[in-house]
């Protein structure tokens, strides 16, 4: 009996070995993908003239989590290390001046947990 339960783990940890490295495999390729896409639109942008002041409204990082099946803090984590990213793009092009709207008044409607976790990420990431 323990030689087959021992089995049926192998098994699945297999199958969880294999599944981790086809989900590298998908985030490798997407990296990728979304890094010549990021050219392509640098060099569009570049050929105009760029605006001086960029205002950005962060909206939907609870909804994605819950759509993609991940907690409410990891999409938070998440839309933060898109920001960050979106931030080092805007100075890297030459914007001046950039305004990111990240919490609104609603949002103070949230339980204290919450409320909490998104101080906490806004005081570590930003």
């Amino acid at each position: 009996m323990k030689t087959g339960m021992r089995t049926k783990i192998g098994n699945n940890g297999m199958k969880f070995f294999a599944l981790r490295k086809a989900v590298g495999l998908c985030r490798w390729s997407r990296d990728r993908v979304y890094g010549e896409y990021e050219k392509l639109l640098e060099e569009e942008i570049l050929e105009k003239p760029l605006p001086e002041h960029v205002a950005i409204i962060m909206d939907g990082n609870r909804r994605y989590a819950k759509k993609i099946g991940i907690s409410t803090e990891e999409g938070y984590l998440y839309g933060a290390e898109i920001t960050e990213r979106v931030i080092e793009w805007c100075f890297g092009i030459g914007v001046k001046q950039l305004t990111i709207y990240a919490f609104s008044i609603e949002n103070f409607c949230r339980t204290e947990e919450e409320k909490g976790r998104l101080f906490t990420l806004m005081r570590s990431e930003f």
